[in-house]
């Protein structure tokens, strides 16, 4: 008895620090870039890292690349679906498709396989998809395969055959909206007579595969998102443009509220220095609140909102609550979008006197967020309540309860030298009255239930000893007489 007890205090302490749980990593997000791994410049995987980076997509190379590029991602603790060789694919190359997924697969930066880039406008046939799918499941069966699309939409794109998306475990879907138009406006043909690409496109393709995919085989769903700068000139003349701050924040926010698998980023070797600083800020506003966004719920029922072009997400990283809101502002392609005012109603277990909004309204020129609360007053009903402005796209994030994060940025040089906002708190420790088992992060569920059961009871035992500092008793394999 006395080394079973041993042994379970033992595996105790793996799971558990300080009465925490101990997260496996460090940000329960998969977010990242598009990267080449035969880019000589790796300081750039830093920067992302900081940014709080924790998968990326990296594109085929010569074999002391991606060496290279794999011993920096295990360095940094970022994984990578890795591409396989495209031409394998195209030309069904099973023997060259296993070779190179044996190579790598026991390697610990990767998270999978990326097996093909946009296959419908490189007229790859689905049959090809399919044997290189089956022969890398074959080669390894632990790893997921992704795969990236970009015409139209899911639904759309599935019009083209039924079994379009059979032959991969992630399906990714591109929308690169920027071009040469005015922020946030759709950018028509050269004619002016039809919407080439709009905001509203990237909305309603996240809405769109997030309802198809699940309705067909429950396959995961992640977003790629602009990075870059088309280059040359725009369909209306004019040169194109980076996509603004405000429109990555939309391209960020908006699916990770709608609770996609990922968010992936294209690409990080050309864009310009101010873009990849706006692109990994945004990231690292993401990745602080990342729990918060995993563990949330989607349009919250417990919430409601007074206007529905505001699509939002409630939820708690076990410090704070956080409301994250944004205004899905275009009704169509050709819809430029509208302020709304809104006024959200909360749960009466919300006990804040007010919304604290954190990395809000960021200031380029002062490199500042701007700090602004906002008063919470109880409806009739007794539920808090408060009412703000969005422009079009614009995203809010309020922090409920608990410490606020604090939403001043020091000075980020274009080449993005350091980014610092961070969550400082930590969930409350339990007094030595209280048998409430600590927040659980988002990866709790990801444990079987009985060894979940299993460990809730084990907290309950040793702190139990622990507080009555009879830890000697377990040890021992005595029990002391006194119940908690």
């Amino acid at each position: 008895m006395k080394d079973i007890r041993i042994r379970l205090f033992l595996l105790f302490l793996c799971f558990f620090l300080s009465g925490q749980l101990v997260p496996a990593f460090a940000s329960p997000l998969q977010i990242g870039w598009y990267t080449g791994t035969g880019v000589s410049d790796m300081t750039r995987l830093d920067k992302e890292k900081a940014a709080g980076q924790t998968v990326m997509v990296g594109y085929y190379a010569d074999p002391a690349s991606i060496a290279e590029y794999l011993n920096k991602l295990n360095q940094l603790g970022v994984k990578a679906f890795l591409q396989v060789d495209p031409k394998a694919v195209e030309q069904k190359d099973t023997s060259a498709l296993t070779n190179f997924v044996n190579i790598y697969k026991n390697n610990a930066a990767i998270a999978g396989w990326y097996l093909y880039d946009e296959p419908e406008f490189n007229n790859v046939p689905n049959g090809a998809l399919k044997t290189g799918y089956q022969t890398i499941k074959a080669a390894d069966p632990s790893h997921p395969i992704v795969t990236a699309y970009g015409n139209g939409w899911c639904s759309y794109l599935a019009g083209y055959g039924s079994d379009i998306f059979d032959w991969t475990d992630i399906v990714q879907f591109d929308k690169y909206p920027i071009s040469d138009q005015a922020e946030f406006a759709p950018v028509y043909n050269k004619a002016g007579t039809s919407v080439d690409n709009s905001m509203w496109e990237y909305s309603h393709t996240v809405q769109d595969c997030q309802g198809w995919l699940k309705n067909h085989g429950n396959k995961k769903y992640q977003v790629v998102a602009q990075g870059f700068n088309w280059g040359g000139t725009g369909p209306t003349g004019k040169p194109t443009r980076n996509p603004t701050y405000r429109e990555e924040r939309f391209f960020t926010f908006y699916p990770l509220i709608a609770h996609v698998d990922g968010l992936i980023y294209y690409i990080d070797y050309t864009p310009h220095p101010d873009l990849f600083a706006d692109v990994n800020r945004t990231m690292k506003e993401a990745t602080t609140i990342a729990t918060a966004l995993v563990n949330g719920v989607y349009n919250d029922p417990s919430v409601t909102v007074s206007h529905s072009q505001v699509a939002y997400l409630y939820g708690s990283d076990g410090s704070a609550t956080y409301l994250i809101a944004a205004n899905d502002a275009a009704k169509n392609d050709k819809d430029v979008g509208s302020s709304v005012t809104a006024t959200f109603t909360l749960p009466t277990s919300v006990t804040s006197l007010q919304a604290t909004l954190v990395f809000d309204n960021y200031n380029p020129s002062t490199q500042n967020y701007q700090t602004r609360s906002i008063p919470l007053s109880k409806n009739s009903s007794g539920h808090p309540t408060f009412t703000d402005t969005f422009t079009p796209f614009q995203v809010h994030i309020y922090q409920l309860n608990g410490t606020t994060v604090e939403p001043t940025q020091p000075a980020i040089s274009p080449t993005v030298a350091s980014l610092s906002p961070t969550i400082t708190s930590k969930p409350p420790t339990p007094t030595s009255k209280s048998y409430t088992l600590p927040p659980r992060p988002f990866w709790w569920n990801q444990i079987p239930s009985n060894l979940r059961d299993f460990l809730e009871e084990l907290y309950i035992l040793v702190f139990y000893f622990h507080r009555q500092s009879n830890l000697q008793h377990l040890l021992k394999g005595v029990f002391p007489t006194p119940t908690p």
